[in-house]
Parts: C-alpha cells; structure tokens; sequence
C-alpha cells in the first residue's frame, strides 16, 4: 500500500501522488470534499490503530497535506464551475443582445 510505504520511507511522495489523481478523476463526476475528508480520516484511523496509537509527527503530517490536498482540488473545482457559470451567463446577455437588436432593426 502507498500509503504504508510513505509512512515507513517518511516520504510523501507516492501516497500524495495517487490522492491527487484520484481526486482530479473524481472531479470528473461529482467532488464531494466532506465524503474525501471522511475517507482520510477513516485512513488514519486505520493507521493509528495499527500502530498503537501514535503515527508520529510525519504520518500526522502526512494526513493533513492530504487534507490540504482535497480542499484544493476542490477550491479548483469551484472555481472552474463559477468561470463556467460566468461565461454561460455572458453567452445568454451576448445572444439576448443580438436578439433585441435584430428585432429592434426589424421594427424599423
């Protein structure tokens, strides 16, 4: 597990890693932040009960840039749906424009 391995090596690098392509992917679907940091906190709680209770100031930090990394994610999520939402709208005023314009020249 990438994660086990991360603890033991103190590196982040695999875990992190695979968490970000798993959440981009997520993206993709529907992100749902709460239900990404319900699963790091059931993963820790795995981890901590398998070592006794105490992972140690790495696997502590560990766990919250993978916190970190799900706020993100989604903070990117959010924010690529609101230029979308922008754009549609300035589309809609756009053709809603040349519609009131071309009738206005057709009346006249």
């Amino acid at each position: 597990m990438l994660l086990e391995s991360d603890l033991k090596s103190k590196t982040s690098h695999q875990f992190l890693s695979a968490l970000r392509l798993f959440l981009i992917e997520a993206q993709s679907v529907h992100f749902n932040a709460i239900t990404w940091q319900n699963a790091i906190s059931v993963l820790r709680r795995q981890v901590l009960s398998g070592s006794n209770g105490d992972i140690g100031w790495f696997g502590e930090t560990l766990f919250n840039q993978a916190r970190v990394l799900v706020m993100e994610i989604h903070q990117r999520a959010y924010i690529r749906q609101k230029i979308n939402a922008e754009q549609q709208i300035e589309n809609l005023l756009r053709t809603s424009e040349a519609l009131v314009t071309s009738f206005g020249s057709n009346c006249s």
